[in-house]
């Protein structure tokens, strides 16, 4: 498995405190099955996560060889998962903030409790940019609907979710969210985001679980493996066919 979304890179946001923290939590891991990780600390700007590129490469350039004295077969790159705020563009250009391994890709978190109704002007910046925004845990926001889900696919978006919320981890909202996502195509790849080694404990049978949900082995690969490796490695990802029905929408 691939995890193209983590809180493993060390003493820059709520996840990882130490460099001996993300190598405990690469090794849990390893156990479950990931081999591959693309490491995403928080950019939340005008707050204490907004450490910039510099910062980010130095601290992972010492995990890199921390991993490799300890013999870990894995292959780690370096992203960011961003706040949606309004100068993303900028901060990619000034090296504050990350695509997911300098492709493509963005890791882009939405507000929590509040709807922001630029994130359709956000989205439509990226875009216009050759940036394709990857919304992050979309289960976990409670004001969007599977219609919003669509609508974001339709912009441009590809769509994660966190693989924790089908096991109960963020509440039985999220995981009902999850679910029912999945079954109508909404996502494109399910990832960690994991803060601690407890959480990748907790992943052992996660791709059993998946497979009940959508009852495809196929689709399980894609969430888990081929649609992560894309965007490692700049390729294109194609949204599955959406099973929709239409309800009320924040989007104008």
């Amino acid at each position: 498995m691939i995890d193209v979304h983590n809180h493993i890179l060390f003493g820059i946001d709520d996840g990882a405190k130490t460099l001996e923290d993300s190598v405990e939590m690469i090794k849990e891991a390893y156990k479950v099955g990931y081999k591959e990780f693309i490491l995403t600390p928080h950019f939340i700007e005008k707050s204490e996560y907004n450490c910039n590129n510099l910062g980010k490469i130095t601290r992972f350039r010492s995990l890199q060889e921390y991993v490799k004295d300890f013999g870990i077969p894995v292959k780690l790159y370096l992203g960011n998962e961003v706040h949606i705020h309004d100068n993303i563009i900028e901060n990619i250009e000034e090296g504050n903030i990350m695509t997911l391994n300098a492709s493509k890709y963005l890791l882009l978190e939405l507000p929590f409790r509040n709807r922001n109704y630029k994130v359709e002007e956000i989205i439509f910046e990226l875009t216009r940019h050759d940036i394709t925004p990857v919304i992050a845990h979309v289960e976990r926001y409670r004001y969007i609907t599977e219609y919003d889900v669509s609508k974001m696919i339709e912009l441009g978006c590809l769509i994660q979710g966190n693989a924790l919320s089908l096991i109960g981890k963020y509440g039985r909202e999220a995981e009902e969210n999850l679910k029912k996502y999945l079954k109508m195509n909404l996502i494109h790849v399910l990832a960690s985001d994991a803060h601690n080694t407890k959480a990748f404990k907790e992943l052992k049978d996660i791709k059993k679980v998946v497979k009940k949900i959508v009852k495809n082995d196929d689709m399980v690969e894609d969430l888990f493996k081929l649609n992560p490796k894309k965007m490692i490695k700049d390729e294109t990802i194609i949204p599955y066919q959406i099973k929709r029905k239409k309800q009320f929408s924040f989007f104008r």
